[in-house]
């Protein structure tokens, strides 16, 4: 199975547009240590002041040509994704004490298979609370609705399996760090279940790790 980005077009905040240069598909994100290291931003576009926060939009647009949409071996499949992928992220400017919204979706349409089209989304929270000038506490939660192609390993394969498999993913952590001296401890828990999607199963959960 061979995939090509042929297109990519990255809309930011104010209606800028900009090529993105191809990238690998981001894999699920795990639970940040501490809500104190900021995430890495590639965004160029300040953000829009939303009193005392700032909020980052972002809107990509791309095309990605796949010569073997099932990776078969025979009866090769070619087909053409469009996806869009639009996402926010509001940061507090506080001197003190962060917190963080972040959302967004990506939206896959294939040109010709339309029983491939997926949409995912995700919501997250995260926050940190100083309660001394070396004590921290930080926490943060998060929902997402993902899938699994019909060609990864594992699944029952195009012949067997009508659609993508879609789930829903919840995560929660919560932690606390302190400096002694020039030590900085760190201390956290994290909770995650995984539950078929309520579009295609009920919502019972069928994983769970702490």
């Amino acid at each position: 199975m061979d995939r090509e980005l042929v297109l990519a077009m990255v809309v930011l905040g104010l209606g800028s547009i900009t090529p993105a240069s191809a990238a690998p598909e981001p894999a699920p994100s795990a639970a940040p240590i501490s809500a104190t290291l900021k995430r890495a931003d590639t965004r160029e576009f300040p953000g829009l002041p939303i009193g005392t926060f700032v909020a980052l939009p972002q809107v990509v647009l791309s095309a990605t040509r796949d010569d073997n949409i099932y990776a078969q071996r025979t009866d090769e499949t070619e087909d053409t994704i469009f996806t869009l992928s639009p996402s926010l992220l509001l940061q507090s400017d506080w001197e003190r004490h962060e917190l963080s919204v972040d959302l967004g979706a990506d939206l896959d349409r294939y040109q010709d298979a339309d029983s491939e089209d997926v949409e995912d989304f995700w919501l997250g929270l995260d926050g940190t609370r100083e309660l001394t000038e070396q004590t921290q506490v930080f926490g943060g939660v998060r929902h997402t609705r993902d899938h699994e192609d019909r060609y990864v390993p594992g699944a029952a394969g195009p012949e067997l399996q009508r659609e993508p498999t879609r789930y829903e993913h919840d995560e929660a952590y919560l932690g606390g760090a302190s400096e002694i001296g020039r030590l900085r401890p760190t201390t956290a828990t994290t909770t995650t279940t995984l539950a078929p999607s309520p579009a295609v199963a009920s919502t019972m959960p069928i994983a769970s790790t702490t």
